[in-house]
C-alpha cells in the first residue's frame, strides 16, 4: 500500500502564527530601541563633553598660572606665591599634600589626581633646568570649583525624566507611523486569510486612498494571480467533469459486456479469470471517475451534512466481503453506531470503498481491524511483502476528497503494518 502525496499547500495554522509578532509591534520595538540607544549615547557624549570642558577650564587656569610663575622667577630667581587661593607651589615632595605625594611619585607625568575626602588635584611640573628635572610643582585643589561632579545626582534624575519623556514620545510616534504603514497590510492579510480556498472567487482587497505604491503593486499582483488561479481551477473542474461524464457510459458498457462474457457457459477457466481481472479494473476506473466527479461537485458547492459511519461501512462491505474472505482477510469491526462524520453519506461511502479496495489489493492475509477512534475511522492491517497489483492510486484520491470535505487522512506505515486514519479536522461529537 502506498501513502498519498500531499495534494495542495495551505496557509500556516493559527498555532504557528500565534507566537509571531506583528509588523506593527516590530516597528514599535525597533523605533523604541533606536530611540533608547540614541538617547543613552547622546547623554554619554554630553557628560563626556561636560567633563572635558570642566577639565579644560582647570588646565587653562593652571597653565596660565604656571607661565606667570615662570616669568617672575626669571626676573628675580625666586618662585612667587600663586595668585589664586586654591593653588599652591610645592618646591619639594614633602610640601605636597599627603594624598597626592604617593600618587605623583608613582605617575610623575600625570596631571590629574583624585585625592581623599573628595579632593581633586590638577598638577603642573615646574622645571627650568636643561635636564628637565622638576624643582617645583604647581598644585591646584579644585574640589570647590567643580561644577559637574556635585550635580551628578541631579543631572541623573533629570536625564532619566528626559529619557522617559522621549521614550513616551517615540512610542507614540512609532505607533502612529506603524499604524500608517501596517493598516493596509493588515487589510491585505485579512483579505488573503479569508479568501476562498477552493478558488471559486478571485481575491479583492479594498485599499485606502493613501496606500503606498509598493503595497498597491503587491495587491495588484496578488489579485491578478488570484484571477489566474480561479480561471485555472474552473478549467480543471470543467475538464474533470466533462471527461468523467464522457467516460462513464463507455465504462458502463465495458463492465456489462465483461460480466456477460463471464456468465457465458463453456468459457475456459483462464478466460474467466482474465475477464474477472478486467472487470475489477473497470470497476476501479469507475470508482476513480466517481471520485473525480465528487471532487468537482464538492469544490464547486461544498455540502455539509452528517453521516453514520457504521451504516456507510456496512453498505460498502456488502459487495466486498466475499472478495476479502477469498484473500484470507478477516474483518474485526469495532465502530459504534453513534459515530458520525461531518460529510455526505455518498462521499463517505466512496472514501470507504476506496480504502477497502486498497486493503483487498495490498494487505497480507490476516486480521483487518476497523475501529472508531477520536471521532474518526481507523483501518489497520498487515502489509503484503510480495509485490502487489495496482499502483495505489486510490489513496491520493481519497486524501483529496477528504480535504475537500473537511476531513484529514493520515497514513502510518512501517515494514509490517499499514494504518489509515480518517479524521475530522475538529473532534466531532457522537449523537
Amino acid at each position: 500500500m502506498t501513502a498519498p502525496a500531499s495534494g495542495s499547500a495551505s496557509l500556516p495554522s493559527a498555532g504557528v502564527l500565534a507566537g509571531a509578532p506583528t509588523l506593527r509591534v516590530r516597528i514599535t520595538r525597533a523605533f523604541g530601541l533606536f530611540t533608547l540607544l540614541g538617547t543613552v549615547l547622546y547623554s554619554a557624549l554630553t557628560m563626556v563633553l561636560l567633563y572635558s570642558v570642566e577639565d579644560h577650564v582647570f588646565e587653562t587656569q593652571v597653565q596660565e598660572e604656571a607661565e606667570w610663575l615662570r616669568t617672575h622667577r626669571a626676573l628675580d630667581g625666586r618662585w612667587p606665591a600663586p595668585r589664586l587661593p586654591h593653588m599652591q607651589l610645592a618646591t619639594s615632595p614633602a610640601d605636597l599634600p599627603p594624598d597626592l605625594e604617593a600618587q605623583l611619585r608613582a605617575e610623575p607625568t600625570r596631571r590629574e589626581f583624585r585625592g581623599e575626602a573628595g579632593r581633586h588635584y590638577h598638577v603642573r611640573v615646574m622645571s627650568d633646568s636643561a635636564a628637565g628635572a622638576p624643582n617645583a610643582w604647581l598644585v591646584a585643589e579644585v574640589s570647590r570649583q567643580l561644577a559637574v561632579r556635585p550635580l551628578r545626582r541631579e543631572l541623573l534624575v533629570k536625564w532619566i525624566l528626559v529619557v522617559v519623556c522621549i521614550l513616551f514620545g517615540a512610542a507614540w510616534l512609532a505607533q502612529a507611523v506603524a499604524r500608517r504603514i501596517t493598516t493596509p497590510l493588515q487589510q491585505l492579510a485579512q483579505a488573503v486569510e479569508s479568501s476562498d480556498t477552493v478558488g471559486a472567487t478571485a481575491l479583492r482587497v479594498p485599499l485606502p486612498h493613501n496606500a503606498d505604491r509598493e503595497l498597491r503593486v503587491v495587491t495588484a499582483a496578488l489579485e491578478a494571480w488570484s484571477e489566474r488561479v480561479v480561471r485555472h481551477v474552473a478549467r480543471e473542474r470543467a475538464f474533470t467533469r466533462d471527461v468523467s461524464h464522457e467516460l462513464r457510459t463507455p465504462l458502463s458498457v465495458l463492465r456489462s459486456s465483461l460480466e456477460r462474457g463471464r456468465a457465458e457457459p463453456g468459457i475456459p477457466h483462464d478466460t474467466q479469470l482474465a475477464l474477472g481481472i478486467a472487470s475489477r479494473a473497470a470497476q476501479e476506473l469507475q470508482r476513480t471517475i466517481d471520485t473525480l466527479l465528487m471532487l468537482a461537485r464538492e469544490q464547486e458547492s461544498p455540502r455539509r451534512s452528517d453521516s453514520a459511519v457504521r451504516s456507510a461501512l456496512e453498505s460498502v462491505l456488502i459487495d466486498r466481503i466475499e472478495e476479502l474472505d477469498a484473500r484470507g482477510l478477516r474483518l474485526d469491526i469495532d465502530v459504534p453506531r453513534s459515530l458520525r462524520l461531518p460529510v455526505p453519506e455518498d462521499v463517505l461511502q466512496l472514501m470507504l470503498a476506496s480504502l477497502f479496495d486498497n486493503v483487498r489489493d495490498h494487505a497480507a492475509a490476516g486480521d483487518v481491524r476497523v475501529s472508531g477512534e477520536a471521532g474518526g475511522v481507523v483501518v489497520h492491517n498487515r502489509r503484503r511483502h510480495a509485490p502487489s497489483k495496482g499502483h495505489g492510486f486510490g489513496l491520493p484520491l481519497v486524501a483529496r476528497l477528504a480535504e475537500a470535505t473537511g476531513l484529514t487522512m493520515d497514513v502510518i506505515s512501517d515494514d509490517d503494518t499499514f494504518t489509515v486514519r480518517l479524521m475530522p479536522l475538529r473532534p466531532h461529537a457522537a449523537v
